[in-house]
């Protein structure tokens, strides 16, 4: 008998590739419906984010050391 025979009639478990988002998708439902709509916050709201922070910084006034000018933060989306 092989593995298949075996495993027939058997709840398996879906494996997902992992670049394949199994969650709803927006144009799985009618354009500008309840469903359309939370489906693409949802997507939207899954997403990493990276944020930078940048600081401006300058001599201070005591020997080595300094003083920071200005920070700003950027949030972009995670490239992976």
């Amino acid at each position: 008998m092989n593995n298949w025979n075996r495993n027939r009639g058997k709840r398996q478990e879906a494996i997902h590739d992992p670049a394949t988002n199994p969650a709803p998708k927006p144009g799985d439902y009618p354009v500008g419906s309840v469903e359309s709509r939370a489906a693409a916050r949802a997507m939207i709201k899954g997403k990493r984010k990276v944020v930078i922070e940048i600081q401006n910084v300058r001599s201070g006034p005591e020997p080595g050391s300094i003083e920071v000018v200005s920070t700003e933060y950027i949030e972009l989306d995670d490239p992976r």
